[in-house]
């Protein structure tokens, strides 16, 4: 049986805490580690009980989020950090992004849609909800890829790994990687969650994450 993907929920309303632990502990392979309501002892617990993903509301008590996040990266290198918030305007996308999370997911998607942001960060892959994602700039007005750089673009938006979008496309990890170095390069930006923002702005799924359409279709 493969290792269960061990979460810290951080969340200071404990309704909140319960009905996701409830959900996450449905999944078979997710476990629920630990709950915090505070940030001032987020930290501690993590180096307590080294979780693999941090879910992480914005508006809890203790210090600034943005400090407590770069800390956690510091102390607690290994572990993702998965924003939970319904408040995507209370703090600058970017810096987020630039602090190190692995996504952000919006308080009001369907519940499975948490579950499965929790695998994509677990995974390596970045994940953010529609609303949060169009808002990371840089993002150019035409598409200068070519179709298998839309095809890579389009599978990382989906919360794939390098290997993974290997596996799909048939082809090599390296290769994936050479790609990803033309699609940063093409469009401008520095990172995963920068090129997922790119691929929400030329298609969106229905439940609210990205997913790049075909152009010609």
């Amino acid at each position: 049986m493969a290792d269960l993907i061990r979460v810290l929920l951080a969340d200071d309303h404990p309704v909140m805490r319960s009905g996701i632990s409830h959900l996450l502990e449905m999944e078979p392979d997710i476990t629920v580690v630990g709950e915090v309501g505070d940030r001032q002892i987020l930290e501690e617990v993590c180096l307590d009980v080294r979780p693999d993903v941090i879910l992480l509301d914005l508006l809890m008590p203790g210090p600034p989020a943005l400090q407590v996040i770069r800390q956690l990266r510091a102390r607690c290198p290994t572990v993702r950090l998965l924003i939970f918030s319904g408040y995507e305007n209370y703090i600058d996308v970017q810096d987020l992004v630039r602090a190190g999370v692995s996504g952000f997911v919006h308080k009001d998607e369907r519940p499975q849609m948490v579950v499965q942001a929790v695998r994509t960060a677990y995974s390596g892959g970045t994940v953010f909800s529609g609303p949060v994602a169009r808002r990371l700039h840089g993002v150019p007005a035409h598409d200068p890829l070519t179709e298998r750089e839309r095809q890579v673009l389009q599978h990382l938006a989906r919360g794939l790994t390098n290997d993974g979008i290997a596996m799909q496309l048939s082809v090599t990890e390296r290769t994936v990687r050479y790609h990803l170095g033309n699609i940063y390069n093409k469009l401008g930006v520095g990172s995963r969650a920068e090129a997922i923002a790119w691929a929400v702005r030329h298609g969106l799924d229905e439940q609210g994450f990205a997913d790049l359409s075909d152009p010609t279709g």
